[in-house]
């Protein structure tokens, strides 16, 4: 019920009741989608709760949802757009969430609780045996587990830069002579190699001897040397090597970071570790853009 009642929050939000002629007014109420933030937030947390064993696959195939999604999202939507102009579009693409209030359906609330043990961090977690502080002390609790605030820390600095590249892909690429339909069609490579990322990533987690932090970091290497060496990307076939190594490290990194906040702290913590992770990610993410299109004026345009 949850999820189902924060899913018509977005089928509401999404330009249903009340279209917006303003640009302004129109981005503000896209902008805050707190319904598509409890569904994101509440489908990991269901997830963790009805796996034990297998919770590496179960992340793997959840995460792999979403990248099948971006898929298909792109072109759908053109269509849309062409065939029933924009206002309708988006009704339409907002009636779809009502497939997910139908499936919420099927999530049992008093799932048997269990303890993650699969994922073995070869760390200190700092479990305890008193009692479960309450209020801020309680949030302020999940900084105590080293894994948990050095992940944090390293995640808040990859979500900074890690969307970067998609932004501004496309205008490099015409810049390079490029058509813009050419360089659209990098980003159907990145999504297929982000899809088979997540599913062989979660997979290869699932086995006891691999140590997902270090499988987590290889990605964040990947994806700092690939946008490294983009600039000397300045034919197609180097562009769409770029696009499939830079989709790799986006799907482990997507799989990973779900996986890890979801096993580094003890069960009475993993709520708040992950909401409190996923505030920061999304406002480090939706800073990384505009910052770096502020540096990019400030530098060039004065030259």
């Amino acid at each position: 019920m949850f999820l189902g009642r924060h899913t018509m929050h977005c089928w509401l939000g999404d330009d249903v009741l009340h279209p917006q002629p303003r640009c302004d007014v129109f981005h503000l109420q896209h902008g805050v989608r707190l319904g598509a933030c409890f569904v994101y937030n509440s489908i990991y947390l269901v997830i963790e709760k009805y796996f034990k064993q297998k919770l590496p696959v179960a992340t793997g195939i959840t995460a792999l949802g979403a990248s099948i999604g971006v898929l298909y999202n792109a072109p759908l939507l053109q269509v849309l757009l062409d065939s029933f102009e924009w206002r309708n579009a988006l009704r339409i693409m907002a009636a779809s969430f009502t497939l997910v209030c139908l499936l919420s359906l099927t999530f049992i609330p008093n799932v048997e609780e269990t303890t993650i043990t699969v994922v073995d961090l070869n760390l200190e977690t700092n479990n305890r045996d008193d009692e479960v502080k309450s209020g801020i002390c309680f949030y302020c609790s999940v900084w105590t587990f080293p894994v948990y605030t050095f992940v944090t820390i390293s995640l808040m600095f990859g979500s900074f830069g890690m969307y970067i590249p998609y932004i501004n892909l496309v205008k490099y690429c015409e810049d390079l002579g490029i058509t813009a339909q050419e360089a659209s069609r990098l980003f159907i490579f990145i999504g297929l190699a982000s899809s088979i990322a997540r599913l062989i990533s979660g997979r290869v987690c699932n086995d006891p001897r691999v140590n997902p932090v270090f499988v987590y970091q290889s990605s964040l290497l990947l994806a700092g040397v690939s946008a490294f060496l983009l600039p000397f990307a300045t034919k197609y076939w180097a562009l769409v090597v770029f696009s499939i190594a830079y989709g790799l490290s986006d799907g482990i990194f997507i799989t990973l970071r779900v996986l890890i906040l979801l096993s580094c702290v003890d069960n009475t913590r993993v709520t708040a570790s992950f909401c409190i992770q996923n505030t920061l990610y999304a406002l480090l993410a939706a800073t990384g853009g505009p910052i770096a299109g502020k540096l990019f004026m400030t530098t060039f345009m004065n030259c």
